[in-house]
């Protein structure tokens, strides 16, 4: 009784709780119970019958032709409205070529129209695309390709569109192989890599070296005797470094370089009548474990001036497959693979201000290749003409076959390989 006394507080409040917890428990109960309840079972209530009739969607008599006939609709009579309906449907839009915004497709006009649209928006007018398609007999759609031709390798001669297929995924059309007369079927009977191939950069390479200093009058006229003093570029920073005639100034493990002879030029600038030093450093490519010159080329470095490779270093861009492939001046590449055929070719010129290179293959053939076009670059100018529309075509922009497998790597943008001499 003492404790009953001295807790009946805690001991009442204890009883509260627990009765509270049942009921909650009750209230749970009844809830989930009343969900599976059918109310019209309970009322006794059946739901009414649908006032409406079904109607079958695929039924001719409710048509958009059938419902809006020529004399039920003002849109179906007006010819200059033609694709537009008083119906809430989902109508073709395309992109103005003027600007973002979204127009009728009945504002372009039609193929070899007289007349220009106008774009319903802006106002401006949307020339008329010409069919460049020329049909003759010996050619019934106009691709530029002879039916003969067509039907001999199995295309279809009623079908402009298959000169742009490339039937072999060689990386050329079909019309381009009919060009060239090879076979569209066959991907190893295919024009040379050398017609697909760009000039993306041609540049001078510095060598890392830079001529300081030579003294020549302490030393006599011998240029053996000279202290020649070379600036060597190491961790982004130049530092010098003492040698003479004979003596080899290596840039990195794999780059060493012997000097030859050293010129002492003077010369007087027209301009100021001050007299200039011309002096030059002559060098060769060396190999200091063989002790050898590599190669014949002689470099030569005007004091105070970084030295350059007089060899270009050359990067082509090869669209067909997206790669690119750099060397110098008499290094030599390859292209293609095992099932298409492999191209090799050295690089004998580049030039820098052109942005052109030559190169020659195999069986001897100059090939010149040019700059690249701007297309490969930029997306193409579209003023005033409709998205898509038929142009200028360039294969390799429309590319639709980037499934081989020639062992190179492939990403977004183009990766870069360099070859070295062989």
């Amino acid at each position: 009784m003492l404790f009953f006394k001295k807790h009946y507080e805690k001991v009442i409040l204890a009883a509260l709780l627990f009765i509270f917890v049942l009921l909650l428990g009750f209230q749970i109960m009844i809830i989930l119970r009343a969900k599976d309840v059918d109310i019209d079972s309970v009322v006794g209530v059946r739901p009414p019958r649908p006032d409406y009739k079904k109607i079958p969607p695929n039924d001719p008599a409710y048509e958009l032709n059938s419902v809006f006939g020529d004399k039920k609709s003002l849109w179906a009579a007006n010819q200059n409205k033609e694709g537009e309906s008083d119906v809430c449907e989902a109508a073709p839009l395309v992109r103005c070529p003027f600007g973002p915004h979204l127009i009728p497709v009945t504002d372009y006009p039609k193929q070899n129209a007289k007349k220009p649209g106008k774009c319903s928006y802006c106002g401006k007018e949307i020339r008329v695309l010409v069919s460049s398609l020329i049909i003759t007999a010996e050619d019934s759609d106009g691709d530029g390709i002879p039916d003969k031709w067509e039907e001999q390798y199995k295309l279809n001669p009623k079908d402009p569109n298959d000169a742009l297929l490339d039937s072999d995924e060689d990386g050329f059309t079909n019309l381009e192989e009919y060009k060239a007369n090879t076979n569209p079927k066959d991907p190893k009977s295919r024009p040379t890599y050398a017609k697909k191939l760009y000039v993306a950069d041609v540049k001078s390479v510095p060598l890392g070296l830079r001529l300081k200093h030579f003294a020549s009058a302490e030393r006599g006229k011998d240029p053996k005797k000279w202290e020649i003093q070379i600036e060597v570029r190491r961790n982004r920073r130049y530092r010098p470094t003492f040698t003479a005639v004979g003596g080899v100034v290596t840039v990195d493990r794999n780059k060493s370089y012997l000097i030859e002879s050293i010129q002492e030029i003077w010369d007087t600038n027209p301009a100021t009548k001050a007299v200039e030093n011309k002096s030059r450093l002559i060098l060769r490519n060396y190999d200091p474990k063989k002790k050898t010159i590599t190669s014949e080329e002689r470099i030569q470095g005007e004091l105070g001036k970084e030295i350059v490779d007089p060899r270009k270093l050359v990067t082509f861009y090869f669209p067909v497959d997206k790669v690119e492939r750099t060397g110098f001046v008499g290094d030599q590449f390859q292209l293609g693979d095992e099932r298409r055929g492999i191209d090799k070719y050295t690089i004998i010129e580049g030039n820098e201000k052109d942005k052109t290179a030559q190169l020659k293959s195999d069986n001897g053939v100059i090939e010149a290749i040019p700059t690249m076009p701007q297309t490969l670059l930029t997306d193409p100018e579209m003023q005033g003409m409709p998205p898509g529309g038929p142009g200028p075509v360039n294969p390799e922009m429309n590319r639709q076959n980037n499934s081989r497998n020639d062992g190179f790597r492939r990403s977004s943008r183009p990766r870069s390989r360099t070859v070295r001499n062989r």
